[in-house]
């Protein structure tokens, strides 16, 4: 919701900066993204880390003895954070809104009006509107997918439930819910960690009312957005917090898992055997329940077709599973869909290679803060190309989508 993405800092820089400023910003780019020569030509002795470490712009510069404003493309400064509640409480109709927003900047009124957004205004009363109603209906009509987005998430905000947040992707339910939307309608701050590490910072502050949370992770740019948004919504969210549903007090599992693969006689020869998949685990997974049981995707999986992917030479091992329990007592969990990435060849997919995969064990929450526990074992094979793996994966819940037809009922149409 409240995220900042990454642009091209390159281009971005080519765009905006001095010739000077240019080169520099490109050499730093370059050291900091390829690895060099010495790195490619050197055999593999020990796996990958899981997680890349990051190096800011500021270390860099103190690394080569420069300012750090240097290697800083300049972005707008936040707005004023205001207060949502007082703005809720001053709202009378969408027509009194915009008329009382009306006289802005004529520069910001050049830019929309050159971007052909003839109802900002409009749509932006709309999202104090739909928040003071406690009601998504004035979202549907925001022209922009993003503020739609935004409004129907505010409403879940405020209105401490989940279940109304929108999903990251209608076509796919394994992604789940947006995690900020999801953590502060929720009112735990411990479902943050299921959001990407840029907006994590925002997503503690906004859950537990606590600004000082986006002093404590975050790259330095996002801060100043992080504060706002957070002091935004604070009383906002108090307001609502008599509404929110009480937390267990037990804590999340924590994540931990290992894949293992073993070449089968005759199978190209693997450097690399066995890989660390907490990092891949430490966000969660979200269950989807259906008629007929409940999913779990482990990993992200990347051939949702007939396409194959081919990996990148330079990619270690990577694995995805969607594992299925059907809702009665006694059925035995399945492996519906798996996916073994091994450096050399195209991507090994089940059902389509031939796969004698099963799941040894397994359980499997229905709630947020839950567990799941798997554990995968058996025969991957195309041509030559077959290996014996073995999956152990344990994360916490993060989301719960219900698609039976009694929650398909319910549904607003």
């Amino acid at each position: 919701m409240f995220s900042h993405k990454p642009g091209i800092s390159i281009l971005r820089a080519i765009a905006r900066g001095s010739r000077a400023q240019v080169a520099v910003r490109a050499l730093v780019s370059l050291l900091a993204l390829v690895p060099t020569a010495c790195e490619r030509n050197e055999a593999p002795s020990a796996p990958p880390e899981p997680e890349r470490q990051v190096t800011s712009p500021a270390a860099i510069a103190r690394k080569l003895g420069v300012e750090a404003g240097t290697f800083e493309v300049p972005v707008d400064p936040a707005p004023p954070a205001g207060d949502l509640k007082t703005d809720m409480e001053r709202f009378t109709t969408l027509e009194a809104c915009v008329a009382e927003h009306t006289a802005s900047d004529p520069l910001v009124g050049d830019a929309l009006e050159s971007i052909g957004y003839e109802t900002f205004l409009r749509d932006a009363c709309r999202v104090l509107e739909a928040a003071k109603t406690s009601s998504a209906e004035p979202c549907a009509v925001i022209d922009s997918s993003a503020l739609r987005a935004r409004c129907s998430e505010t409403v879940a905000m405020l209105a401490a439930t989940p279940e109304a947040c929108p999903m990251a992707l209608e076509a796919r339910p394994m992604l789940g819910r947006g995690a900020t939307c999801v953590a502060v309608a929720s009112r735990d701050p411990r479902l943050c960690a299921a959001e990407e590490r840029s907006a994590r910072a925002t997503c503690e502050a906004l859950a537990s009312g606590d600004v000082e949370r986006c002093g404590d992770k975050g790259h330095d740019s996002s801060k100043g957005r992080c504060r706002r948004a957070a002091s935004r919504y604070k009383l906002a969210l108090n307001a609502a917090a008599a509404s929110a549903p009480d937390r267990a007090a037990k804590a999340f599992p924590k994540a931990h898992g290992a894949l293992k693969v073993t070449p089968k006689p005759g199978a190209p020869p693997l450097e690399l055997r066995e890989i660390d998949l907490k990092s891949m685990l430490d966000r969660g997974v979200v269950v989807v329940v259906s008629n007929d049981g409940a999913r779990a995707e482990i990993g992200e999986a990347q051939e949702l077709s007939l396409t194959q992917y081919v990996p990148s030479p330079m990619a270690g091992l990577r694995v995805s599973a969607t594992v299925t329990m059907g809702l009665a007592k006694g059925v035995a969990p399945t492996v519906e869909h798996f996916e073994l990435s091994v450096p050399g060849g195209a991507t090994l997919v089940c059902p389509g290679a031939r796969c004698k995969l099963a799941a040894t064990s397994a359980s499997m929450d229905r709630a947020r803060g839950g567990a799941l526990a798997v554990t995968i074992d058996g025969e991957v094979a195309l041509g030559a190309r077959a290996y014996d793996v073995h999956v152990e994966a344990t994360t916490f819940v993060r989301d719960v989508v219900d698609r039976t037809s009694a929650a398909a009922a319910k549904a607003p149409r």
